[in-house]
């Protein structure tokens, strides 16, 4: 429902209304009355509150927010109003043996806009050339010339353009400023569920490669997000956990706790007996590679992948440990321990 904000004039026609009703028609307006005084000030300074009220509401909305709110806004989003940009191209300039310095000023015949080239060159080379101004009116075709501003002894006062000038643009406006500032908002107030968290646990950081949501863990309104790197470093760095925490308190649902915290490690022992030592040591690389398999959540490892390994070199041997399969739970991966042979 819409909100009607009376105007001054209503306002106080009720106030006048109210004083009727409440006193006899004589003593309400008698005469050297201030009522009527009270009645006109008090209006106003209640016209002025719902003014107020007003503003306050436009404010919570970045479609209808002042701009230095919209800046406020934007700050919070991290959503950069883009900046007007200056356009770029390439002249020629004709004659003379001079070389062009960097920061030589060409000058728009028609509109006396100012371009100055960006690097040293000589007459008939390409050289590259930024307006001064930003904004589109920067740009400029083939068929445009420029100017020198200063006279270069032997050298033509008229620039060719043979490469357009081109990028220039004005500062974003302020509507479409205001529509991405309102879309970053939509998309952080979604509330997201399991997988929405752990997608955006992973694009966190490119070394991030899995992830496990725990809702309401370990305490209400808090999400524990376990992460993962590659096989062989499954354990993200103190450092990536907290640039990817950083970039993820953008993207997380403003009314919870997010917190990504390390994988958990269940290391698993081996013991093998009556190996002959000369095969011990590639048993191990193969073992390892076994386990460097299982850094996945709820992994889960069975001793006849083990006896599998050891039948590959020797029919010798004797598994004593694990006699049983191995399961990490979710929070969870499994990593080698210790190998005895005995």
């Amino acid at each position: 429902m819409t909100q009607h904000t009376p105007s001054l004039n209503e306002i106080r026609q009720r106030m006048t209304a109210d004083l009727d009703y409440r006193l006899p028609a004589a003593q309400s307006r008698p005469a050297k009355s201030v009522l009527g005084v009270l009645t006109t000030v008090m209006s106003g300074a209640i016209s002025s509150l719902y003014g107020f009220g007003q503003w306050i509401i436009e404010q919570l909305d970045p479609m209808t927010c002042s701009e230095s709110w919209l800046q406020t806004w934007a700050t919070h989003l991290d959503v950069p109003r883009n900046a007007a940009t200056h356009a770029v191209g390439g002249v020629q300039f004709i004659g003379g043996t001079e070389l062009i310095v960097a920061g030589t000023r060409l000058r728009h015949p028609d509109t006396g806009d100012i371009y100055i080239t960006d690097q040293d060159g000589a007459c008939g080379e390409t050289i590259s050339v930024t307006a001064v101004t930003a904004g589109s009116y920067g740009n400029l075709t083939t068929l445009d010339a420029l100017q020198l501003e200063s006279p270069i002894s032997g050298v033509a006062m008229t620039v060719s353009i043979v490469e357009p000038f081109e990028g220039g643009a004005e500062e974003e406006l302020l509507t479409t400023w205001r529509l991405r500032v309102t879309e970053r908002l939509a998309e952080r107030q979604k509330i997201g569920d399991a997988d929405d968290y752990e997608a955006w646990a992973k694009a966190a950081h490119a070394d991030i490669l899995d992830a496990k949501c725990f809702g309401n863990y370990p305490a209400l309104g808090v999400i524990t997000i376990r992460v993962l790197g590659h096989s062989k470093q499954p354990l993200i760095s103190d450092q990536i956990l907290t640039d990817a925490q950083s970039k993820l308190d953008k993207t997380k649902n403003q009314g919870c706790t997010v917190m990504l915290v390390q994988v958990l490690r269940r290391e698993v022992d081996i013991r093998i007996a009556d190996v002959d030592e000369d095969t011990q040591e590639a048993i191990t690389v193969d073992i390892t590679t076994l386990l460097n398999s299982r850094a996945k959540f709820k992994a889960q490892l069975w001793p006849e992948e083990i006896e599998r390994i050891l039948l590959l070199y020797t029919d010798q041997y004797t598994l004593l440990e694990p006699m049983s399969k191995v399961t990490a739970n979710e929070h969870q991966i499994l990593t080698l321990g210790d190998i005895q042979w005995l």
